[in-house]
């Protein structure tokens, strides 16, 4: 696991950004420009259901996936 990521998961104390679910933890990034170096503010924990999802709506919706997230937590 990339540092990066590691970081997000701890900063997130490990649990989902939507649900606070433990479980299937993915580490979403919200820009795809500078993988491997991104900024951990480009870094968002969500369990597998909730990282499926905002793919999903992103693509859905053509949306950005930060909006996508505003969706998920509503």
């Amino acid at each position: 696991m990339k540092r990066q990521e590691h970081f997000a998961r701890s900063k997130a104390n490990r649990i989902c950004y939507v649900c606070r679910s433990k479980d299937k933890l993915h580490v979403h990034h919200n820009s795809y420009e500078e993988i491997g170096d991104e900024h951990i503010i480009d870094l968002v924990t969500l369990c597998a259901e909730h990282h499926s999802l905002l793919h999903k709506l992103s693509k859905d919706f053509k949306c950005a996936y930060r909006f996508a997230l505003k969706l998920i937590k509503i």
